[in-house]
């Protein structure tokens, strides 16, 4: 039980850390192409770690600069391999 627990918990802790290492990577991609003043600004107070709407703008910039990255597929895949490994990895620790 304790082994599964933690498979459980490093696979979940994994995604988590691995959608955070891609989301900066892009930041950094993106913010090679930004100008001095229109950097993405960073806030601790917020659930993304970035202030309200810089998210999205950091896509737009990613998107339009790097059209051919598959960092925004993986951003979008560690999200959801993380969201159904807490619900349905669960069920591994019930047998």
């Amino acid at each position: 039980m304790n082994t599964l627990l933690l498979v459980y918990l490093a696979l979940f802790f994994g995604g988590g850390i691995g959608f955070w290492i891609v989301r900066e990577v892009m930041m950094m991609q993106a913010g090679t192409k930004l100008s001095a003043g229109d950097k993405i600004q960073r806030t601790m107070w917020s659930r993304t770690g970035l202030k309200w709407g810089e998210m999205s703008r950091m896509w737009g910039v990613h998107r339009q600069f790097f059209p051919q990255s598959s960092l925004r597929f993986w951003y979008k895949a560690l999200w959801v391999f993380t969201i159904l490994w807490m619900f349905f990895g669960l069920s591994l620790l019930r047998h």
